[in-house]
Formats: C-alpha cells, sequence, structure tokens
C-alpha cells in the first residue's frame, strides 16, 4: 500500500519543524503509474490535511488494475448523501477499483474544526454507512429512498437527482475503529476495517479481533462474508538511508507516539499494555 497523504502529511506538519511545501498535484498520475510498476496493490488518499477525494479524481484516470482507497475521509465532515454521491462516481471513474474508507475522527475535530453536530459517533457511524448504502441501492436499482434512522432521516430523491446506474455497483467500504463500539460498528455493517497504527498484537487480540466478530454476528451476513473481512492497519515501520535520517525519523516517530499517548481516544491501547498511567 501506498499513501499519497504521506506527501500532504511531511509537507504541512510544520510544528515539527518541516518546511510548509505546497502539493503538486500534477505528479499524481506518475505516482499510480510507479506505484503500479513497483507492484503497489492499493493506494489510500488520506485526509491529512487535503481532502482525501480529490487525488483519486486525478488518479482514476490512469488505467490500471490498482485499487483506489479513502484511507481514510471523515465522514462526520459529511453529509452520508454528498459521500454516496461523490463515491459513486469515482467507483465509475475508476472501472470499479474504488474502495470507500471512512472514519469518525474525534468530538475536537468534528465541533471546532468542521462544525458539524456530535452525538454517539458508533451509532452516528452506523446509520451513516446504511444511508451511503441506501443512495447507492436508489441509483443502482431506481427502488425509492426511505431511511429512517434515529440520527439520519433521508427520503428525498426526485429521479432528476438520480446518478446512473453502473456496471460496479458494489463498492467496498472500511471503517477505522479504535473503540469496542466502533470495532463493533465495523465488524456489522462494513467490509473492513482500518486499524490505527497505535495498536499492538496483544490489542488487535483482545480488542479488536473479539469485538468486531460481534458485529460481523449481528450483521446475519453468511460465514463467508466475515473470511473476505478485510484488516488493515496496524504498527509503525520507520526506514531512512543513513543513521542520521533515521535518527531524524525516530524522534519524528517518538512525537507521533507522544501525541497519541496523550489522545483519550486511543487510551485503551495504552491500558492493555500496562501504560494507562503514562497515557
Amino acid at each position: 500500500r501506498l499513501n499519497f497523504g504521506a506527501a500532504h502529511e511531511a509537507q504541512s506538519r510544520g510544528a515539527l519543524g518541516r518546511v510548509l511545501a505546497e502539493p503538486d498535484w500534477r505528479s499524481i498520475p506518475d505516482q499510480v503509474r510507479d506505484a503500479q510498476d513497483l507492484g503497489f496493490d492499493v493506494l489510500l488518499s488520506a485526509e491529512v490535511p487535503a481532502d482525501p477525494y480529490l487525488p483519486l479524481v486525478l488518479a482514476s484516470q490512469v488505467p490500471g488494475r490498482i485499487t483506489l482507497a479513502t484511507g481514510i475521509a471523515i465522514a462526520l465532515a459529511r453529509s452520508p448523501v454528498s459521500t454516496a454521491y461523490t463515491a459513486w462516481e469515482l467507483q465509475r471513474m475508476s472501472g470499479g477499483r474504488f474502495v470507500l474508507g471512512l472514519g469518525s475522527q474525534v468530538r475536537a475535530h468534528v465541533v471546532r474544526r468542521f462544525a458539524m453536530p456530535w452525538s454517539a459517533p458508533a451509532q452516528r457511524m452506523r446509520e451513516y454507512v446504511q444511508v451511503v448504502r441506501a443512495c447507492w441501492r436508489t441509483w443502482q436499482t431506481g427502488e425509492p429512498l426511505a431511511y429512517r434512522g434515529e440520527v439520519y432521516q433521508v427520503d428525498l430523491m426526485p429521479p432528476v437527482m438520480h446518478l446512473p446506474p453502473q456496471a460496479h455497483p458494489d463498492i467496498p467500504i472500511q471503517l477505522a475503529a479504535v473503540g469496542e463500539h466502533m470495532l463493533r460498528t465495523a465488524g456489522e455493517v462494513c467490509d473492513g476495517v482500518r486499524l490505527h497504527d497505535f495498536c499492538t498484537r496483544r490489542y488487535i487480540d483482545e480488542v479488536a479481533l473479539p469485538n468486531l466478530r460481534k458485529g460481523f454476528e449481528r450483521s446475519g451476513r453468511p460465514e463467508a462474508a466475515w473470511r473476505a473481512f478485510e484488516m488493515t492497519g496496524g504498527g509503525m515501520i520507520v526506514t531512512a538511508a543513513t543513521e542520521d535520517a533515521l535518527r531524524h525519523e525516530m524522534l519524528d516517530l517518538r512525537r507521533r507516539l507522544a501525541f497519541y499517548g496523550s489522545t483519550p481516544a486511543y487510551r485503551a491501547a495504552m491500558d492493555i499494555e500496562g501504560f494507562g498511567e503514562q497515557a
């Protein structure tokens, strides 16, 4: 996997002493071709800090086999219907190679950075995914849109607002999940989970897998769907060409670890390894 967002992140982390630079959008087609030539299977476009969908518009115009995915798009900063529109057209542009990766973000970002409402995030994400899929069914089959949840109510889709059906209507959805409730939501309504880099093998075995399985069993899907359920992420790797460069990258990684360790949303990973006090 290669991450478009890594370049944006490296360019924008001024607080870590990096020089801020504008991303070069013109290089994206070449990045896609290079990734395919090197044998990568997936290109992820992250919301760090740019809109994750825009690079994939350019990437989708390069013919090939490589999967194009958001890794992730902040769902709760957008309407689920808006997300459905964007994902449907990216799937068409890419010839069926798109994967919709979603995440909730934390309350401070959703409310104070994006000025959007906040409520129980796992419940909101569950309904969010269901609304997205309901829109896709309406566009593909023509059935009326009539979603009535506790968070979202969507029942207006005039024919003139329909997107046309397409040859590849089944778009996989993967969800970034850390806590038990969000992991269960991922298992219940999604096709895969994006585990955070800030997790350990013990956390995966004792927290992530059991809760994903509980959610999946709640979905009523056949066992074959569980075998196809994709789990990605977890762990951090530092590489560099020289010892000096490696020490610099290690310092950056330590800063990231300190940031994650001080964030309440990631406390479970610290607790399970016995570092709750340090967190």
